[in-house]
């Protein structure tokens, strides 16, 4: 019998290289492919014999006949270029069924303490659907689903969720959305006005219309959701961009003079608008110069900035105060994120270790493993330290060169270090989330 299949294998490859013989002499090969009438066609030369072309086959005869015969003998003839097909709608439409079945999934809250809104009301709706959209816009492969803390942490941030529960519409940080439009642009809000106009209005900018409803849309949803002020910001340099040809095709038609005069009070208003921006938000003068005193007024972000270097280091000299057993398993515990970024950014060159917070998205990079034994503790009250550790001592003060009254030396000047947790991390850490 093993004589009789090796004698019929043997003559499947006789045939199989006569077949191949016969292509060659023809010009054409066994396996045709598309190919445009530029390319030329894959054929083996001539002056190569079959028995080069056909690979080693004594591995192979313990195999099949039929898959001798597939493999060698069969010609294979595919459709022209000019036949093929593009993807049919439906493969389209199965992969945006895809796509959102993944964003459903990953509607799924992480289980680290966080729980999902109760109810999914015309705001989170606005929410969900605007993350969806810049989720697509960071990856255009479309591939990826939303990542679940990208996704819970903003809806809980817009007030959607019972962990902040609407804290910016309490504490009044969502008041007054529509001025404070004017202070954020100043005099570019002419500048945009007139990039709206050209975009949603105009002819010539019929082809950017999207533009205008990428400013339209989040415009109403942040005052539907309630959102600060500066969620907008964003959205403004395309208009700016958008009202520079409008302006620089109004001052073309308007003629020399009159175009001179409107490229002159552009420059003029857009360089006050730098000026004054600049002299509120950058510290261009000394932090105890009345100038800085006038900008602190209008910008209290401003204030909050000051004694950063200082808190760091006062922090690393508590560090460097514990006891060698303590210095092996510390960390630090920020109640704010200005505290917690301070700590991060300037941090690293006194070799303090990342910094522990439960503020915002700070919580969700956790506590560290192993968790600390020992805390240095800035920016919380003794009274609700106490409630969680076993002991919590005194160790230092916040303070800045400047004498500048801020949330660290007038609301939280104290630094505690703290030593064993009365529960088990994982427990603590569900409580320890909140919003600033």
């Amino acid at each position: 019998m093993k004589a009789e299949e090796s004698g019929g294998m043997w003559s499947s490859l006789v045939s199989a290289t006569e077949s191949c013989r016969a292509s060659l002499a023809e010009d054409v090969h066994s396996l045709q492919v598309p190919r445009q009438a530029h390319q030329t066609p894959f054929a083996p030369r001539a002056g190569q014999s079959a028995q080069q072309e056909l690979p080693e086959f004594h591995d192979l005869l313990d195999q099949s006949e039929d898959r001798l015969h597939r493999a060698f003998a069969q010609r294979i003839q595919l459709a022209p270029a000019t036949r093929l097909q593009p993807m049919p709608h439906g493969r389209q439409r199965r992969r945006l069924t895809v796509q959102w079945r993944r964003l459903r999934e990953a509607i799924e809250v992480p289980s680290t303490g966080a729980h999902p809104p109760p109810t999914f009301q015309l705001p989170s709706v606005c929410w969900f659907r605007s993350i969806f959209a810049t989720h697509f816009y960071i990856d255009p492969t479309h591939t990826r689903p939303v990542p679940p803390v990208l996704l819970h942490y903003y809806l809980t941030e817009a007030g959607l969720g019972p962990a902040l529960d609407g804290l910016d519409v309490r504490i009044g940080r969502a008041k007054h959305f529509l001025p404070e439009q004017l202070k954020l642009t100043l005099g570019g809000m002419f500048l945009a006005l007139a990039g709206l106009y050209f975009t949603l209005l105009s002819r010539g900018g019929k082809r950017f219309r999207m533009l205008a409803w990428m400013y339209l849309i989040p415009f109403a949803l942040f005052i539907v959701a309630k959102g600060r002020a500066y969620y907008l910001a964003a959205a403004y340099p395309m208009l700016y961009a958008a009202g520079s040809v409008w302006l620089e095709q109004m001052s073309t038609r308007a003629g020399s003079v009159a175009g001179n005069a409107i490229r002159t009070l552009v420059w003029t208003v857009l360089v006050a608008d730098v000026v004054i921006m600049g002299s509120i938000t950058l510290p261009i003068a000394a932090a105890d110069s009345p100038w800085a005193t006038r900008a602190m007024k209008i910008n209290e972000d401003y204030r909050e900035e000051i004694g950063w270097p200082e808190l760091v280091e006062t922090i690393a000299k508590v560090r460097d105060a514990l006891p060698a057993e303590d210095r092996t398993q510390f960390g630090i515990l920020a109640g704010n994120y200005g505290e917690a970024g301070a700590v991060n950014l300037y941090g690293p060159a006194y070799g303090l270790p990342p910094v522990i917070s439960g503020v915002n998205s700070f919580w969700q990079k956790g506590y560290g493993d192993p968790p600390p034994q020992t805390l240095i503790v800035v920016g919380r009250d003794l009274d609700e330290l106490q409630d969680h550790f076993a002991s919590c001592r005194l160790a230092a003060h916040t303070w800045n060169r400047f004498h500048v009254l801020n949330e660290e030396t007038r609301a939280h000047p104290n630094i505690f270090v703290c030593r064993t947790l009365l529960q088990p991390w994982p427990e603590y850490w569900k409580t320890a989330r909140h919003f600033g």
